[in-house]
């Protein structure tokens, strides 16, 4: 279905909702003020389509929307550097091959922009509007267990990350990695906070 006959549809849905609520508002005497206190479809047309199904958005679409109306001067100094977590790691190539050295090449990737970084790493607290497609057949969603930096990273890295499971014990197993001494050359007189 394209999106002109989804808009169509709604709008005969609503439509036809509109005269029904009318009918009974003139034949049992109903206030039409409070009737349409109540939406007029089952589930908001922003959040999802006439099947029920969910309507979704790539966050780049707003940032892109967002970017059109802002004009930009690049910065002459840089005092602090605010990192997504989700979206460093969906870029890196070439990972070695334990969550130890992993944490290592992570390190060192934000330190490149400030010497104050900030960390942000994505939260999930149940129920999520993504426990539908969590929860779909064949979505991946177990638990990776890390023990220690030594351990083997998954081979398909990039597909262990659609795991929410996975990156929550992902970001756990930084933050505390990160605060070993070993840590401390890359470091040095720099400022990390995580944001988890």
């Amino acid at each position: 279905m394209r999106w002109k006959d989804i808009k169509i549809c709604k709008l005969q849905i609503t439509r036809s909702l509109f005269g029904w609520l009318l009918y009974l508002a003139t034949e049992l005497q109903l206030d039409l003020s409070k009737v349409f206190s109540y939406p007029l479809t089952a589930v908001p047309t922003g959040l999802a389509w006439i099947d029920g199904s969910m309507d979704k958005t790539d966050k780049s679409t707003v940032l892109k929307n967002l970017e059109k109306r802002v004009d930009t001067v690049p910065p002459v100094t840089v005092d602090a550097c605010i990192v997504d977590a989700m979206f460093l790691m969906r870029n890196l190539s070439n990972l070695p091959a334990t969550f130890g050295g992993v944490a290592r090449v992570i390190l060192k990737k934000l330190y490149v922009c400030s010497e104050e970084v900030h960390f942000v790493c994505d939260t999930f607290r149940s129920p999520l509007i993504k426990d539908i497609e969590h929860n779909k057949p064949g979505a991946t969603n177990r638990e990776i267990a890390i023990t220690g930096p030594d351990q083997q990273r998954p081979k398909d890295f990039s597909k262990a990350l659609h795991s929410w499971k996975f990156k929550t014990s992902l970001f756990r197993f930084l933050a505390k990695e990160w605060q070993k001494d070993d840590y401390k050359i890359i470091i040095e007189d720099h400022k990390l906070y995580i944001g988890f």
